[in-house]
Formats: structure tokens, sequence, C-alpha cells
């Protein structure tokens, strides 16, 4: 059960954000990707190889300021 908010992220934004980084990333069997959480735990990220998209605006209960 979810503590904080829940993400509603749409898959194209993952998608883009991936293919940004690695546009052969669809070509492989799987691929890694995490949700991280800066120092404050005010923004939520989503982290692939070294890079960070911010999706905090994607969820569907407020985020603590």
């Amino acid at each position: 059960m979810p503590r904080g908010p829940i993400l509603l992220i749409p898959l194209n934004i993952i998608r883009d954000f991936v293919k940004k980084i690695d546009s052969n990333a669809f070509e492989r069997d799987t691929i890694d990707i995490f949700l991280g959480f800066d120092v404050d735990e005010k923004q939520i990220f989503v982290v692939y190889k070294n890079s960070e998209l911010d999706v905090t605006s994607y969820s569907v209960r407020s985020y603590p300021k």
C-alpha cells in the first residue's frame, strides 16, 4: 500500500525520456528504471542511468511541500 502519493505517469513520458538517453534501449529485453526521491522527499524522479526526470507533477494526490 502506498504511504505517499500515487503516481500515474503516462508511458510515453517514460519512453521519450529513456530514448533521449539511450536510443537503443528498446532493442533489449529489459530496461531498468527506478524511482528516486530528493533529500527532503518533496520531489519524485524517474532515474535511468545517470539521468533524472522530475515526475512529481504526475502525483494523483499532492505531494507534501
